[in-house]
């Protein structure tokens, strides 16, 4: 068994800009040897590692050795009470001293895990530790206002030791930078595909059932998978729609404010006997064992702030179950597990009779 992050010898450490769970599997040293921060927020330091080996264990349930690797991961947080900025600055100077490499992800976190990310950058650079980037970028925004998010993905590229990424795309978008020499491809924690076939539970009502799972934003593509059964329904093809539309939060949704309320309504306008719409926390697997296809309409938004999904868990998590997909190029997973004819079809993000085509096909 790993030693815990809190007793690993400097040799081992690794200090982390907070990354999720779903990315600390990945890394070598993996999570026993990963120190990063969470807030205490007012609860007991013990309270908030035991919540978050609870969320790591649900994230990493398809994963051998989940359980193992969530309770390591939750070890190696230390929480902070809000004791000050310049406190805050010594623990993570003192961290930056013991680490063998320091990990960011690409992307600035938002709220107070901002500077600390600012600051565990310098700090490395400083301190001449090896900077290893986490990246999901594949795509960047275009457009003027976009013009900041360019820079930073290429200056931290241009100082950063090791390039670490998901999947093929994210290497080819580093090797244009001029960047091949660091960029590797991490291993992902899934199977890489899984048998053919529906789910093993079936619909309650027998008909085919499509599952749509993610947030409602407009490169999540919700409004295409409803002209589809729209089209699906005037044709004379029954289906089910099942929604899982995850929590809310706050995470960036596209610069259409009006998407989601139009797509809820029209879920809501459906016949309710085929249609099922869960918002909020659910657990996906009882619905991945039923369906009968996970569909992933993502779309392109280039001039968008987030102009394309960067990776998409459900794929992996979909076919882990043994459920087939159809998905767009836009999703990074997809396109990198989905295997054509056997567990799924992939088609070009912006051909709506290809999408069409390929849920026709995969339906009894």
């Amino acid at each position: 068994m790993p030693r815990p992050a809190d007793t690993a010898p400097a040799a081992d450490r690794v200090l982390t800009a907070n990354l999720n769970v779903f990315t600390a599997p990945e890394l070598d040293p993996r999570v026993h040897a990963v120190r990063s921060w969470a807030w205490a927020d007012g609860r007991p330091a013990d309270a908030v590692r035991a919540a978050l080996e609870r969320d790591a264990r649900g994230m990493l349930r398809g994963v051998d050795g989940g359980a193992e690797i969530a309770a390591r991961y939750a070890g190696g947080k230390h929480v902070l009470q809000g004791g000050g900025r310049i406190a805050t600055l010594r623990w993570l100077a003192r961290e930056v001293r013991a680490a063998r490499r320091v990990l960011v992800g690409a992307v600035p976190p938002g709220g107070r895990d901002r500077p600390l990310w600012l600051a565990l950058v310098a700090m490395a650079l400083l301190a001449r530790r090896p900077l290893v980037v986490y990246s999901e970028t594949w795509l960047h925004p275009t457009g003027p206002g976009n013009a900041p998010r360019r820079l930073l993905d290429r200056g931290l590229a241009a100082v950063a030791t090791t390039i670490l990424v998901p999947g093929r795309v994210h290497v080819a978008h580093y090797e244009r930078l001029g960047h091949a020499g660091k960029v590797r491809q991490v291993p992902a924690p899934y199977p890489a595909a899984a048998p053919e076939g529906a789910g093993d539970d079936g619909a309650p009502d027998g008909e085919p059932e499509l599952l749509f799972v993610g947030r409602v934003m407009p490169l999540k593509g919700l409004d295409r998978l409803l002209d589809l059964v729209d089209e699906l329904d005037a044709s004379g093809v029954r289906v089910r729609l099942v929604a899982l539309l995850g929590d809310p939060g706050t995470q960036f949704r596209g610069d259409d404010g009006a998407y989601a309320a139009r797509c809820l309504a029209r879920l809501q306008a459906r016949d309710p006997g085929r249609t099922e719409v869960h918002v909020g926390p659910v657990d996906v697997d009882p619905f991945y064992r039923r369906a009968t296809l996970l569909v992933v309409p993502n779309r392109v938004r280039p001039r968008d702030r987030v102009p394309a999904e960067s990776w998409g868990r459900v794929v992996p998590e979909a076919l882990a179950a043994g459920l087939p997909v159809v998905s767009t190029d836009a999703v990074p997973s997809a396109v990198e597990h989905v295997v054509d004819g056997r567990s799924g079809t992939v088609v070009p993000w912006a051909d709506d009779a290809a999408f069409a085509a390929a849920v026709r096909r995969w339906l009894p």
